[in-house]
């Protein structure tokens, strides 16, 4: 996020896109992209974490509250969450030898 704020526009800076245009004011971040750069942490941090902390926290994202509203949250159960990723991971590869093997096997 610190990286992201550093290189926001400032009032005055002229973009080449869109055309050559001049910005009259600083420019934020959004609370859509304030949702991505947490997004994008979790992604670094695993690409399976947004699926399972959307299993885990999409009931709260409701009305006006965002992922940036549970980021506190959300990364403090980060541990939890990857343990239950592997114990899940583990259970199907289990699932799935056991099933090998009765196909080895035969009726």
């Amino acid at each position: 996020r610190g990286q992201i704020c550093s290189n926001l526009k400032k009032s005055g800076d002229r973009l080449r896109f869109p055309e050559g245009k001049e910005l009259f004011e600083d420019e934020i971040l959004s609370p859509t992209f304030e949702d991505v750069i947490v997004l994008w942490c979790l992604e670094k941090i695993d690409p399976r974490l947004p699926k399972k902390v959307n299993q885990t926290f999409g009931h709260q994202l409701v009305e006006d509250i965002t992922l940036k509203d549970l980021q506190k949250d959300v990364f403090s159960y980060i541990p939890i969450l990857l343990q239950e990723i592997q114990h899940q991971e583990k259970d199907v590869i289990d699932l799935i030898k056991v099933k090998n093997e009765d196909m080895k096997n035969g009726p």
